[in-house]
């Protein structure tokens, strides 16, 4: 006679109650997948914050519930994290007003039901940059692990993102903090409920290109960034919902200060990104040349694409390392074949938006 061993509790109530999540950005282009892959789990209740009735409308088609409002709805946004068992942020990761307030539902769960809340904060992999090495002639080879906590927790607080994570990591001694920080997304999503269908640092490169004319690149696109395609990271995100749920991910290792993921599934040079843009633009007979026009200092950065702040996401270095994400389970199916190839895609559907082709 064989013999089977037997569930434990958590993933007993895992089946058989309902586990009610609360998103921010379900209509965005990571929030959009995430939330069609949560769908799939009919386990999953899932409320949205949503901006209009338009889009409470869509979404609601899906057997989504909705709330109006804005991340500077404080008290909604409270209220919501309260009465939720998980929280997931993929509208803004640099929005402090919408930490403080997560937060406050939290600490007030905590406080009123003696019961641990669970967040799940989208931030980034900008969290590594140097904001000060952006000129895209220099390569660094180091490699930040998402099981080095140590080193991650003391990047400096004016890097991106790391204002809030460091607000939320401060203030996470009574719920679960998990920060999920992709790299450069890349690809269309194979479900998704998105009104933004697109990332943003090769389409608006590939935009800018379009507008001017001509490819753009930081210096000498030396610099490297990781990449992982959205159908992968809203895998990871509901991996990562799931052990939480069966309470699966232990503090030591997963959560509040130990609690980076990083994903990633590959990396790529820049001057990779630029000359392939170049190409694809040129083949379609849209830009003159495919050679990329250099930028050398922060006033043509700023003249071309509109957002010195941002100069550190096309000639900064973000490579990470996937360790923590791969520990649990997870398991990306595209590489930067498919990144590449996704480039050219792209640039099609840029191209024909601006009416340039058919």
């Amino acid at each position: 006679m064989a013999f089977f061993p037997l569930p434990s509790l958590s993933a007993i109530f895992f089946f058989i109650m309902s586990t009610s999540i609360y998103i921010s950005g379900a209509t965005g282009y990571i929030g959009g997948a995430v939330v069609a892959k949560l769908l799939s789990n009919k386990q999953f209740s899932v409320t949205a914050l949503v901006r209009n009735q338009e889009k409470a409308n869509k979404l609601e088609q899906y057997g989504i519930n909705t709330v109006i409002g804005s991340l500077a709805d404080s008290a909604l946004i409270e209220e919501q994290v309260f009465k939720h068992d998980i929280t997931i942020t993929a509208a803004n990761c640099d929005s402090l007003e919408e930490a403080q307030a997560v937060v406050k539902g939290l600490e007030r769960k905590y406080r009123e039901t003696g019961q641990r809340g669970i967040l799940v904060q989208t931030t980034g992999s900008g969290i590594v940059c140097d904001v000060n090495i952006n000129d895209g002639n220099q390569a660094n080879e180091h490699i930040y692990s998402d099981l080095d906590t140590s080193t991650l927790n003391n990047l400096p607080i004016t890097n991106p993102h790391r204002q809030v994570d460091t607000y939320l990591i401060d203030h996470s001694a009574n719920f679960d903090l998990v920060l999920i920080g992709p790299t450069t997304v890349f690809g269309e999503a194979s479900r998704t409920l998105a009104f933004n269908p697109h990332s943003s640092q090769i389409p608006w490169a590939i935009s800018v290109s379009l507008q001017n004319n001509a490819v753009y690149q930081v210096g000498a696109g030396k610099n490297s960034w990781s990449i992982v395609h959205v159908d992968d990271l809203a895998d990871l995100y509901s991996l990562v919902v799931e052990k939480l749920v069966r309470n699966e991910l232990s503090a030591d290792t997963y959560l509040g200060r130990n609690g980076y993921f990083l994903p990633e599934s590959g990396y790529y040079e820049w001057r990779q990104a630029f000359e392939s843009i170049g190409q694809h633009l040129h083949t379609l007979g849209v830009i003159p040349s495919p050679e990329p026009h250099l930028i050398m200092d922060d006033d043509k950065f700023s003249q071309v694409y509109k957002f010195l702040p941002f100069k550190f996401g096309y000639g900064g270095n973000s490579r990470v390392s996937a360790d923590k994400c791969r520990l649990i389970g997870w398991t990306p199916k595209h590489t930067l074949d498919d990144f590449l190839d996704d480039i050219r895609r792209e640039a099609g559907v840029f191209a024909k938006k601006k009416g340039l082709i058919q």
